[in-house]
């Protein structure tokens, strides 16, 4: 590592405090307090207590409301999110959490590796979920790095202002202790400088998310959940096909089409141009388009059974598939088996840069143990398709409604169908 050293004629001194004049009055917000924390989350059914805990301590407790809330706490250290008071016996009571933002970066909750309290496999602990359904906690990642990374150049496991107040003593020779030169070039020009300096200042504050040096190396294939990707360079020109794929809560039962009449109404005043395809069709005259594949009373394998004629008839490249409601009225056995190999069918036939997007299936007010065990498979068998390589995307409906948006227990009511559209658009408006 070569190490820039300014003329001997020149004093030494003078760099250094040149350097943090130049912090203190560019960068006043460098030396500001860190730690603010904002968490948005709501309780599926209200009375919900969501403890923040910060280093094991607990630094706020809330109670949730139905509605999302911002919740406001100032700290540091390692942040966790704990649901403490479920109760079995009060059927849906659940915690979702949107997001934290710690220190102006925002943070996915379904983007955490750590969930001990989201439902799988009939147990409670999993990962990647925005829902706490059982009493444990949300582990974020938010920035904490094990020593020796690059821009650590104490090697404390913290990037900040010491990291770079030391490169400004080492460039003009004060031989800083502690001082690890490994992890100080930043911007990899085998130079420790004061541009190394600035760049670890910009990453303090959230003005870059890695360093010069990093961006040099391919970065990590990402793993797509909930949130669409670019979509691909060759994507066939002309409207955008999507098939509404279910059973009749995709085709609208106690309100003819459903969540699609508000979906249509979104994507058309965002000026996109879609076609929704299916050999179906129902709706009102403000449903521009009433194709879709919603059939009644129907279970996985009977659109299992019928799924590789509507796909080469129709090649969508968007698919919303909710289906598994009509698997539930028996309990539910084997329906997530089912659900995986559906998935496997509809991916074999997809164009390219086609996308299906699996929702979690809406609450039911006699069956929602049954409902809530099938939707907990959901996100694991999702996970197993995009490891595969398969384009398929996790899209969390349950907890977006209650039982009061259902109007005959099973249904959503016209107030819950636009809930689900709400939640669609979200998802494939990156798509569009």
């Amino acid at each position: 590592m070569k190490k820039k050293r300014r003329s001997i004629s020149k004093p030494c001194f003078p760099g250094v405090w040149t350097f943090m004049l130049l912090l203190l009055f560019l960068c006043p917000v460098l030396f500001s307090a860190p730690g603010d924390i904002t968490v948005r989350a709501r309780g599926t059914l209200g009375g919900e207590n969501l403890e923040l805990r910060i280093d094991g301590n607990v630094t706020a407790t809330w109670t949730m409301t139905t509605s999302y809330q911002d919740y406001t706490a100032n700290g540091t250290g390692v942040i966790e999110l704990h649901f403490t008071n479920d109760d079995e016996l009060q059927n849906g009571m659940d915690i979702q959490v949107d997001y934290l933002i710690y220190n102006n970066t925002t943070y996915q909750a379904e983007d955490q590796e750590i969930n001990t309290g989201v439902y799988v496999n009939n147990a409670c602990g999993g990962s990647y979920s925005e829902m706490l359904q059982c009493n444990g906690y949300i582990r974020f990642e938010t920035g904490s790095i094990t020593p020796g990374n690059l821009g650590d150049t104490n090697s404390d496991g913290t990037i900040d202002i010491v990291d770079a107040l030391l490169i400004a003593q080492f460039y003009v020779n004060l031989d800083p202790a502690n001082f690890n030169q490994n992890n100080a070039d930043t911007n990899c020009d085998n130079t420790i400088d004061i541009v190394d300096a600035l760049l670890i200042a910009q990453f303090y504050v959230n003005l870059i998310d890695q360093f010069p040096c990093q961006s040099m190396t391919p970065a990590p294939t990402t793993v797509p959940t909930t949130t669409p990707t670019t979509a691909p360079t060759n994507v066939p020109s002309g409207p955008v096909k999507i098939m509404p794929l279910g059973d009749s809560i995709t085709d609208g039962f106690n309100v003819a089409g459903g969540y699609r009449i508000k979906l249509w109404s979104l994507i058309q005043n965002m000026g996109a141009t879609i076609d929704f395809v299916g050999s179906m069709s129902n709706g009102p005259s403000e449903l521009g388009d009433k194709n879709h594949e919603g059939h009644s009373g129907w279970t996985i394998s009977q659109i299992d059974t019928n799924i590789n004629g509507w796909m080469d008839t129709y090649s969508p490249r968007i698919i919303l598939l909710h289906i598994g409601t009509n698997d539930m009225i028996g309990g539910g056995s084997g329906a997530p088996a089912r659900l995986s190999t559906l998935i496997d069918k509809i991916c074999a036939k997809l164009s390219s840069g086609g996308k299906l997007y699996v929702s979690t299936i809406v609450p039911m007010s006699s069956s929602d143990s049954a409902v809530r065990t099938f939707n907990a498979q959901i996100p694991g068998i999702v996970q197993d398709k995009v490891n595969s390589g398969k384009p398929v995307y996790l899209v969390e409906m349950y907890s977006a409604l209650t039982t009061s948006d259902l109007a005959d227990g099973v249904h959503p009511n016209r107030t819950g169908y636009d809930k689900m559209a709400d939640v669609w658009f979200n998802a494939i408006r990156g798509d569009l």
